[in-house]
């Protein structure tokens, strides 16, 4: 069983990848950093033109270009995303 609720430090590590809009997604988002990193179809909030479905899912930025670039992005980042979460954490203690 994958439950984070026993470790609620592991949902401000996520990303996401999803076939939903992110407005769907909200109540999975724990924190503004994992929008920064969400892959979906509406990553610059509009329509896709349509067309072909491959043609589709690259506009989507889905495609497996795409996903392991957002995948290599989000392992790269992590160092920043830690320091970021840390001084934000820091701003609620004071």
């Amino acid at each position: 069983m994958n439950n984070t609720s026993n470790f609620p430090w592991l949902r401000m590590r996520r990303m996401r990848r999803d076939d939903f809009s992110r407005r769907l997604m909200r109540d999975w988002v724990f924190n503004p950093l994992a929008d920064e990193y969400a892959m979906s179809s509406d990553f610059d909030d509009r329509w896709r033109t349509g067309g072909r479905l491959d043609e589709v899912i690259e506009e989507a930025h889905l495609d497996t270009t795409s996903l392991l670039e957002g995948i290599e992005r989000f392992v790269k980042g992590r160092p920043d995303r830690l320091q970021r979460l840390r001084d934000g954490l820091g701003s609620v203690e004071d």
